[in-house]
């Protein structure tokens, strides 16, 4: 199998992309260790994935808090082994509108979550792939990274600030055996975007750029 013998993280893993990405990377031969706030959701793909013969471990975590991954990233590699596959999927767009109406502390968790949760799994992973010289991480980029989001402005920044984060992170550690990458998946239809969709902010004429992740 194409992943076999690899150790993969994939945040976000409860549901929508980030479970589909980690079933295919178990299939594929993987043990995958799912991170998400909500223990329920990543117990029940751990649970999917074991059922079809693949190993898996869920850990509840939040990527915000430096110390949640930290010992997250700990716990993977003393029960799995070394990391050497991380997506960084997990997301958040949660205020819609214009700036002027959005709740400050939404359109700042947004930011939190999609870039400083990013760079918290990036910095928990990376010093150790690179002492063995091998390592692939994914950050999740999205609608918003290279065109304007309207009423989304906070999804949008957070986007495009993760896809230079990546570049920064990929040219500092070029030639040290670990690579990475951002990735649009493209339009997906997942809880978030029904969000977008749906709710009465999202309804609005302006909002309705359906997102990926």
């Amino acid at each position: 199998m194409k992943l076999a013998g690899e150790v993969a993280v994939v945040t976000g893993a409860g549901r929508g992309i980030g479970r589909a990405i980690a079933l295919a990377q178990a299939k594929e031969g993987a043990k995958v260790a799912l991170l998400a706030r909500t223990a329920a959701e990543i117990e029940a793909v751990a649970e999917e994935i074991a059922a079809e013969g693949g190993i898996a471990r869920a850990l509840a975590a939040d990527i915000v808090d430096i110390d949640s991954i930290t010992k997250a990233f700990a716990a993977i590699e003393g029960d799995l082994g070394p990391v050497s596959l991380l997506t960084n999927n997990a997301g958040s767009f949660d205020a819609i509108g214009p700036i002027w109406t959005v709740e400050p502390e939404a359109w700042w968790r947004d930011i939190e979550i999609n870039i400083r949760g990013t760079f918290n799994c990036c910095r928990a992973a990376i010093p150790a792939m690179m002492a063995r010289k091998r390592g692939r991480i994914i950050n999740m980029t999205g609608g918003g990274t290279a065109t304007s989001f309207p009423n989304g402005s906070g999804y949008a920044t957070s986007k495009a600030g993760l896809l230079r984060f990546t570049e920064c992170v990929s040219d500092t550690i070029g030639g040290s055996g670990v690579l990475v990458f951002a990735m649009d998946p493209g339009l997906v239809r997942t809880a978030m975007t029904e969000y977008q969709l749906l709710s009465e902010a999202g309804r609005t004429p302006s909002s309705q750029h359906p997102e990926t992740v």
